[in-house]
Parts: C-alpha cells; structure tokens; sequence
C-alpha cells in the first residue's frame, strides 16, 4: 500500500513480530512508525479490547525516558498503531557494535529506565516485552519503546515474543497475564546486556532460553561490581522477591525526575550523531534536539527491529567472479565512485538476535566512493581464496563476506585513509597459493589478509605470509602445525580440530545410553582424523564411556568388516572424523547392519557429497564443525538480512566468518586512530590482543594465534531428509 489511514508509506521497516512496520508521513507532516497487526489477533474480540485499552494506557504515560503512541485504531479493518519516528540506534546495536557499556554509564542507563517504567506502571500500563532492542539511546539517555503492545496480545493467539528476557511467569504461563514484575525481571536483562554485551540466559535457541529462564540461575559471571546486587535482584525468580522500580532509582543512587541525562561515551555519541545524520527518502536530516531540518518534530519510537532504519537500499551490483590468479574488483562503494545508497552497518552477535531485532542499522547514503580521505592513502585487506578450484563456494562466500564489512565501515566511519579490498584467486592449488601470498605480501598497501580457503593452501601461504610480516586471519583451514617460526604472522579465527573433538565428548557424556563409542581414524584424512581420535580418546571418561579406536589405512575399502568389527566389539556410539565418502561408507554399512545409535562426523562430512552418497543411511547423522549457518541461526539473523538484500542471495558456508574477520580488521584500525594506514607489525600486534563478539563466534586470540574464545565457536549439524540441518551451538568444555 501507498497510504494508510491517512499517513503516505514511504517504505517497509525491519520489525519482530507482530505485524508489518512501515515508516510512514503523517498528514501533518510528521514522521510515524505505523504497525499493522494481522490476524489472528486483530480478528480476536478481546485483543481488539485489550489493545484499545492499552493504547489508551500509554498515550497517559508521560516521561522523559518514555516514547507513547500517538493514534491507533481498532474499528478498521487493519489494526494498526502509530508511533512517533526516533532515527536512533537501539542499545542492542550499540553494545554490539562498541561492546559493553561502561558500569556508571549502565547504572544511569537502568536508572533512566526504571523511572520509564515506575511512570508506565503507575499509568495501569504493563510493557511485558522489553528487551534491548526496544530501548533506543537518544543524544540525551535511554528511550523506552513499544508501550501499549504486547500486553494485548495475551490471550489473543499465539504469542510470539523474543525469548530471552522473559521473566519466569512468563516463560512458563505463556498465556497467563503478566504483572509489572516482568518489567523488573526484564530490565535486568536488559542491563546485564548493557554492561556485559550479552544476556544472563543466552540467547538461542528459544526452547533452551526458556529452559534456562524457569531451571536456571542467572549467569552474572562478568557483571561489574556494585551492579551485580541490583541485577540480581531485578532477576530473582520470586517475582514478590524482585525491588519495584521506585525502589531501584534508590538502588541506583540517582534522583527521580533529575534533569541531567546519560553520559554517553565519546563512540556511543558518534554512533548517534551518524545515525542521525542518515536520513530516509523524504525526511530531512534530524537535528541533536529531534527537530528535522524541514522543521517537523521528529520525536521517536523504534523497537529493535525498526529504529529508523527503512531498507530503501537497491541491492546494488554483485562483484564478478574473478578470474584464475588475477586481482577481483575492489569494493564496489569505490569501483563505482559515486555515493552508493543504502551503505549499512550491521550490528552482530547473539545480543542483538536475542533482543528481537534484526540488528541492521541502514544508514542512509554512504559517502562517495574512492579515497576521499585527508590523506588520499588507502588500507587494502587482501582476500585470499579459492574461486575457481574445489572450494570456490567458500572463497566466494568469503569474499562476499569480507566485502560487506569493509563497504560498512567506509560507509559509516571516517578515517584520514580510505579502506578497501583486494582479492586474489589461489584455485586451490598449492604452488599458486604461495604465489598470491607472495603478490599480496609485495604489496605495500596491504596490511592484512583473510584466507587462505583451502587446507592443501594454508600452510605455503601461511610461510609466506610470515615471511613478509603481514597478518594472516585463517578462517576455514583446520590446521597448522605448532610452530611459532613458520607462522609467526597467523591468527587462526576458528577452533582447530582438538578443540571440537571436546564437543564431541560433550555430547557422548550427554546420553546416559553410550557405553563404547567407536572412534574409527581415517588415515587418507590425516592429520586431522588422527588429531580428531587422539583428542577424543583423551577427554572421555574411562570410567563411563571406553573408547574402540578403529584404523581405515590408506586405500582400505572395507566398510562392512570395519563396522562388524566395530559392532562385535558392543558400540554403543560411533565416531568417523575422516572425509566425507567414508563416512558415507561407514553409514550405509551400519545401516544395513541395523545399528541406529548415535553417529558423529567430523567437519569434513559437511559436504554434499555425505548425504548424496549415503542416502537414507545418512539420516539421524551429527556433524561438528566450526562455521555457522547464518540463514537458519537466530543470533545471525541480521547478518542474512543485509546479506541478501546487498547480494541477492543466500550467504554461503564461511561467509559470516569472513565478516567478523574483516570487521575485527576495520574495528581495530580505527581504534589505532593513527594518521596513516598503520604498519603491518603494529597492526598485528593489535590484532592479537583485539576481542570482537562476531556474528559467527566472539574473536580474540591466545599468544600463539590461536583462538581464545573458551566454550564457543563450534556448531551441530544434522542430517534430515537428505540435508543438513543447523541445531545450534556445539560446547567445547571438558569433562
């Protein structure tokens, strides 16, 4: 539709549910947020109810740190809800893109709120869905958003609120009608994300969150102190436990009704003021105070999904495919050389999915492309993949991802030098590897490189890379020998093969059924299917589970003797970390052996070609493996989103880490704040003690190079219907 009930659409906005959210003009002038409610609650008689006496609830609640909606209308035959338009970011992007806020900064932000809350409550108002993403930070302190709403829809249709600040009662009644209790519980949450950059329950998947939420504490680990009292309080599961929100400005040790607002750090300021100055079509840039420069009050509501970020952004051009051995394109913002519309900046991690956002913020028109920089210098990062040899799918994804994030932070940051991309394709042959990390390491402008994609490339690249002093941000090869010499340079962005083989244990010692678990070591798979076995036979338990190691020489073709000998040894389990054809072998032979207990594959079987080759064998088959599948993860639903709307397509395996490498890269530079392009042994030396929470995994790194991110960076996968199917998180912690 074009208009609705008066107000011009002028585009769809990013919404969680329910409805469709469009930013809209009113006939005033004025800039709206207008949400539609479908079916089946605006069919429901007593939602239409609730929600008139809702929205007649929030248009008296009158406070500073509270955004009411303006006009709705229940007699239509759309529902809808009009709000006031903030272009301010919301705190769950701004966590994720700057980290945690600092404790004071936390402290007046959840005092700010309370007040909000202490008003809505006393107005005969319950929010009962607040999480992150519906506080939005304005020039002056926090804004709470989305009154009026998810208290009517109790009991009128299936509910669908994010998960991940739901207090107990909710959680457990989902029908039930909440109390301001909820509120409390949720603000807890809302400010352990605040302080911590994640939430005290997780944030995926749902069913778990819920788990946790009803038979958990609260993980207040890494809360700073003199908050962790005040928050765990918020979070008791007694809600007649939990302080009122009077009570909590006490707490907080801020005056009620003070004048004075939230002291923003110097970033959070200039993330709001970019955001600010980024306008929609047809609504003039807004002004610090919410004024638009064409003189309209633009005062605001967003909830995570839609804080003033219209996807009014052409999908632009894809990049070509390189060809063999030759530089792709650079960033398109700069091959173009005029301003591409819809740069955006995409805020990851599982803080923002978890908030009930989509956790992409548009940021309008970008600068024109080309070293517009004081100093008409430019960063390149080299990308370095195989884009016409057996991996090209992953090189692709790569570079796509890699791409993304640079084309972000030119659009949204400005440094005295420009920052772009250069890509160089390896085929997946060896000898070419080291010929492109000799090229890019020639060049001077190149200060780091993500890649290489392939295992048989990792290592003569790595040796080069090192050799030329440039930082190497290895996202898919499993393995690198340990040799500080020869990689000196190295960051390995994903858990090696050991590592995982501890979520493999984890899962073994989950089912009280496994007794004997067959660890069969393909040797035409080494070193990693022997990296693979040692690892697991080292963690189990022997008292509960003993290990049946299996050797597949070089050559062996006898799935059928290896799985009678494995079944007359009493397996209860099986573990194959060799390639993908043999554990299609070793499947379909158990198979028509009959045996249907637990079957875990390494990384190498998250191939095609497993479940292609096995058939039917292969259902109910787990794999581990380190990337994450963006499309079908809560926590990288954001990422998708802008993925497809910039490329047209679905990101492939490794794309997502190839964005969180690059950002890592982008963030730490700008943090450097030099004049010029840092040197490659300064950036380095940054790189190794950078931390980044990535839509993939969190990045930071041991000493060695090696990952440092604890329990996190692996992820299940199982076969159905001949697919894989994405699970989620796969914890790597010791017995």
């Amino acid at each position: 539709p074009t208009h609705l009930a008066g107000h011009r659409l002028l585009g769809r906005l990013p919404a969680d549910p329910p409805g469709t959210c469009y930013l809209a003009r009113s006939a005033g002038g004025v800039l709206m947020t207008l949400r539609v409610v479908p079916n089946p609650w605006s069919a429901h008689t007593e939602f239409r109810s609730a929600f008139a006496r809702g929205t007649a609830a929030a248009q008296r609640v009158v406070s500073r740190w509270a955004v009411a909606p303006v006009a709705a209308d229940i007699g239509a035959r759309l529902v809808w809800l009009a709000e006031p338009y903030l272009p301010d970011p919301d705190l769950a992007m701004v966590v994720a893109a700057r980290g945690p806020l600092p404790r004071d900064v936390g402290r007046e932000v959840g005092a700010r709120l309370a007040e909000a809350l202490e008003t809505v409550h006393r107005a005969g108002l319950v929010h009962a869905c607040l999480t992150p993403a519906r506080v939005l930070l304005a020039p002056d302190g926090p804004r709470l958003t989305g009154l009026g709403l998810a208290g009517a829809l109790y009991g009128a249709g299936p509910l669908i609120l994010p998960p991940s600040c739901l207090a107990p009662e909710q959680a457990g009644e989902p029908e039930g009608r909440p109390g301001p209790a909820v509120d409390v519980f949720a603000l807890g949450c809302v400010l352990t994300h605040a302080v911590t950059g994640r939430l005290p329950f997780g944030a995926e998947p749902a069913g778990e969150v819920r788990r946790r939420i009803l038979t958990e504490p609260p993980d207040l680990a890494d809360v700073p102190r003199g908050l962790l009292e005040v928050i765990g309080a918020c979070l008791d599961r007694d809600p007649d436990l939990r302080p009122t929100p009077t009570e909590l400005y006490a707490e907080l040790g801020l005056r009620p009704g003070g004048t004075g607002g939230v002291r923003w750090p110097g970033d959070v300021v200039d993330l709001i003021a970019r955001r600010r100055a980024a306008s929609p079509p047809d609504a003039p840039p807004a002004r610090a105070d919410g004024t638009s420069r064409g003189g309209s009050r633009d005062p605001g509501q967003a909830t995570g999904a839609d804080p003033g970020r219209p996807p009014f952004t052409g999908a632009g051009d894809r990049p070509g495919g390189p060809g063999r051995g030759k530089d792709t394109d650079r960033s398109d913002a700069a091959r173009r050389g005029t301003s591409r519309r819809g740069l955006l900046l995409l805020v990851a991690g599982t803080a923002t999915a978890a908030a009930g956002g989509v956790g992409v913020l548009f940021a309008g028109r970008a600068r024109s492309g080309g070293p517009s920089a004081e100093t008409g210098e430019t960063l390149l990062i080299g990308v370095h993949a195989d884009l016409s040899g057996p991996d090209a799918e992953v090189g692709r994804a790569q570079e796509l991802g890699v791409r993304l994030a640079v084309e972000e932070f030119a659009g949204l940051t400005r440094l005295p030098f420009a920052v772009d991309v250069r890509v160089l394709d390896d085929g997946g042959d060896p000898e070419r590897a080291a010929e492109v990390a000799l090229e890019l390491g020639s060049d001077p402008a190149v200060r780091a490189v993500i890649g290489p994609t392939g295992e048989v490339s990792a290592r003569p690249a790595a040796e080069r890379y090192t050799r030329e002093g440039l930082p190497l941000l290895a996202l898919s090869p499993a393995e690198f020998p340990a040799d500080d010499t020869a990689y000196r340079t190295l960051l390995h962005a994903r858990p090696d093969t050991a590592a995982q083989a501890l979520a493999v244990v984890h899962r073994l010692h989950g089912d009280p059924e496994v007794r004997r678990v067959g660890l069969v070591d393909d040797r035409a798979a080494e070193p990693i299917s022997g990296i693979a076995v040692r690892a697991v036979t080292g963690a189990l338990d022997r008292d509960r589970i003993i290990p049946v190691p299996r050797v597949l020489p070089v050559g062996a073709d006898d799935p059928g003797g290896t799985a009678a000998g494995l079944l007359a040894a009493g397996i209860d389990a099986v573990v194959h970390a060799g390639r993908a054809e043999a554990v299609a072998a070793l499947a379909i032979a158990l198979a028509d052996a009959g045996f249907a207990g637990p079957r875990i594959a390494g990384e190498a079987a998250l191939r095609e070609e497993f479940p292609r080759a096995a058939g039917e064998a292969a259902e109910g088959w787990l794999v581990v493996a380190p990337r994450i599948d963006p499309a079908r993860a809560a926590e990288a639903v954001g990422f998708t989103t802008v993925f497809r709307k910039r490329f047209e397509e679905e990101p492939g395996p490794w794309a997502a880490e190839g964005y969180d490498a690059a950002r890592l890269v982008v963030e730490t530079v700008r943090r450097m704040g030099t004049r010029t392009p840092p040197d490659r042994e300064s950036l380095l030396t940054r790189l190794r003690s950078a931390r980044l929470r990535g839509v993939a995994k969190p990045l930071a790194f041991a000493a060695d190079g090696r990952l440092a991110t604890g329990d996190e960076g692996a992820y299940w996968y199982e076969v159905r219907g001949g697919e894989f199917h994405f699970l989620g998180k796969a914890p790597m912690t010791e017995v």
